[in-house]
């Protein structure tokens, strides 16, 4: 029964999402569709967060009035983009080069729904015997958002002095989320916490099989996919109510949208401008969402710009700024009106960082440990991927660039937030880095399934184009 008042609680904004979403990149095949929905969904509880916060910066508390008057909005809102978005659909022709085989392999298929069923009870039966979450669960996101929902107009107290250690300063899209839920629901229930962190978990996984399989085929999908459910920190984390999951979602959707308007033809100018949205609510999720902004951005001018013979490149990059600029502006009103400055710039002055930046034994602990866990994250998946990546052999067409560049431009930033720390290192590296790998792993996951072969392409498959000439 909550499930079902949860889901019709979010209808109106994740269909407010899906039809956005059809209106500006209209769907070219069943593929393209199905990586719609999966980014839909994300899109939508990222903008209902937003509603929310604006609701509460505008002098209202979260109550059933708040639902009312985002029905209000919202409805002509969606009604007009469903317009625009069948209109669009009716005249767009499927003139995109991404036509993925979609046959598959059955046994495959099969593997990957047994597998998909026994990682969503796990992550169900672990949920139950965690109903706060762990630890930055009740003691950050989950409190954060009880504040926003039973301090009334005191919900501001959440980012006062002695609140300090729950690290205010982070942004409010998960506890804004969380809140919300508990609006539809007419109370607090864990459960809702829950459900929300399996969702986003859903969602990632969805989002990397449809990505994969709309630029190049389900077989490299499914395998992508079986790639996350194999990972045992993705599993505890999707359980864990923790943030990491949700950002994880909205960088691979960001990635996976510019590499979907990258190589399609013509360039899908609406797929930038959702990567845009979607790296503005990864912004909004967690602080490290700025870095992927920045890391995103300088690695989208420069691929747009050094392969544009179109003339189209300055669009595409005004596209993504205009789906970013709005979210950003909303956390920017955030950071500057009610959050403290962050615990690991606090204090700082130019001595003290400029020795940490010249000490070589930090850089030597830093680069060790990440090295190592690197190697050993989740027992070793990443090596092991980069090994099944070899055997396969690797497709010369461009598209692993921009993820794999995205994803070494992530590892730079945390190395030089490790160096620079104001915290002990060792402390520092020891509770994060393994969360902080779990953020841009589903980026590696997608670099390395763009780069290899598919199964249907080597020479001995039954499904391998004939060699003509």
């Amino acid at each position: 029964m909550m499930l079902l008042q949860l889901a019709i609680g979010w209808l109106l904004p994740v269909l407010t999402a899906a039809f956005l979403v059809s209106a500006v990149s209209p769907p070219r095949s069943t593929a393209t569709q199905c990586f719609n929905a999966a980014i839909a969904v994300g899109l939508g509880l990222g903008l209902g967060s937003c509603g929310l916060y604006l609701w509460l910066a505008l002098g209202g508390v979260v109550g059933r009035r708040y639902l009312v008057v985002e029905s209000v909005i919202l409805i002509p809102i969606a009604v007009v983009l469903a317009v625009v978005a069948v209109r669009r659909r009716r005249s767009s022709r499927p003139t995109s080069d991404l036509d993925p085989q979609l046959g598959g392999r059955r046994p495959l298929v099969l593997a990957f729904v047994a597998i998909a069923i026994v990682s969503l009870v796990a992550v169900i039966a672990t949920a139950q015997a965690w109903p706060h979450g762990q630890w930055d669960a009740f003691a950050i996101w989950n409190m954060h958002a009880r504040f926003l929902y039973r301090a009334g107009e005191h919900w501001k107290d959440c980012f006062a002095d002695p609140m300090a250690w729950t690290h205010p300063d982070y942004p409010l899209l998960l506890p804004a989320a969380v809140s919300r839920s508990w609006c539809v629901l007419g109370t607090d229930s864990t459960g809702a916490a829950a459900a929300l962190s399996i969702i986003f978990a859903v969602c990632l996984v969805a989002t990397m099989v449809a990505a994969v399989t709309a630029i190049r085929d389900r077989t490299l999908g499914l395998l992508a996919g079986l790639s996350l459910l194999a990972t045992d920190s993705f599993l505890r984390q999707a359980a864990a109510q923790y943030a990491d999951i949700p950002l994880s979602l909205y960088m691979l959707g960001a990635v996976a949208l510019v590499s979907v308007g990258l190589n399609s033809t013509p360039a899908s100018t609406g797929c930038f401008f959702l990567a845009g949205l979607a790296s503005g609510l990864a912004a909004w999720m967690k602080n490290e969402g700025l870095l992927f902004v920045v890391c995103l951005s300088a690695v989208l001018a420069v691929l747009t710009l050094r392969r544009d013979r179109t003339g189209c490149g300055l669009g595409r990059i005004l596209a993504f700024a205009l789906g970013l600029l709005p979210v950003l502006a909303l956390l920017f009103h955030f950071k500057l009106t009610y959050a403290p400055s962050n615990d690991l710039v606090r204090g700082w002055d130019a001595s003290s960082l400029l020795a940490r930046i010249r000490d070589p034994a930090r850089h030597v602990q830093v680069g060790r440990y990440l090295g190592y866990k690197l190697v050993t994250f989740s027992t070793g998946i990443m090596i092991t991927l980069v090994v099944c990546g070899f055997l396969l052999g690797r497709r010369r067409n461009g598209r692993a660039a921009l993820p794999l560049a995205v994803f070494l431009l992530m590892l730079c930033g945390y190395y030089f937030v490790y160096v620079v720390t104001p915290v002990d290192l060792a402390w520092h590296l020891e509770h994060s880095a393994r969360r902080l790998l779990l953020q841009v792993y589903p980026i590696f996951v997608f670099a390395v399934f763009m780069a290899v072969q598919s199964p249907e392409e080597l020479p001995d498959s039954p499904r391998a184009p004939a060699i003509t000439g």
